[in-house]
């Protein structure tokens, strides 16, 4: 099932294949925060998804984007999250600033970032572009920390 299939009906996709032991840790050395950047590279990749430059979780935060367009579709993913103890996984309410994650000023300061780096300008407009006329769909990328499954779930932009 391709990514792009998640927003047809809004459900959850559950990849196949297990993911490694991974803990909680957030600092983007880590051994396993590189464990969960390569899962994220290698989903996005299967998914026609291009790899944006940076980190954009909060501090010491590991969240990469990746974004890619298909049948008039343009989607832009965030991860690797895992789930806390609870089940659920957050979004960081600090992040690139004090922002929380996928709300309109997070994905204004995500385009003002790309914009920065000098090499990612087109990509920077098209998500500009996208929020602007509300056509963006996001997705977010997680691991359940109980099933070891990877899954993504399409989400709306946070107020």
């Amino acid at each position: 099932m391709s990514i792009f299939d998640i927003f047809k009906n809004n459900s959850p996709v559950n990849a196949d294949g297990d993911m490694p032991d991974i803990s909680y840790q957030m600092n983007e050395y880590s051994a396993d925060a590189r464990r969960r950047s390569d899962i994220f590279v290698t989903v996005a990749k299967q998914q026609g998804l291009e790899i944006l430059a940076g980190r954009f979780g909060g501090e010491y935060n590991n969240d990469m984007l990746a974004a890619g367009e298909k049948n008039g579709q343009f989607l832009l993913m965030l991860g690797m999250k895992i789930t806390g103890s609870d089940g659920g996984i957050q979004l960081d309410k600090l992040s690139m600033g004090c922002f929380l994650q996928f709300s309109k000023p997070w994905l204004n300061m995500v385009v003002y970032s790309l914009r920065l780096s000098g090499t990612q300008l087109a990509i920077a407009d098209k998500i500009e572009s996208h929020v602007k006329d509300g056509s963006i769909s996001l997705a977010v990328a997680f691991i359940d920390m109980e099933t070891k499954k990877l899954n993504i779930i399409p989400l709306a932009i946070q107020e």
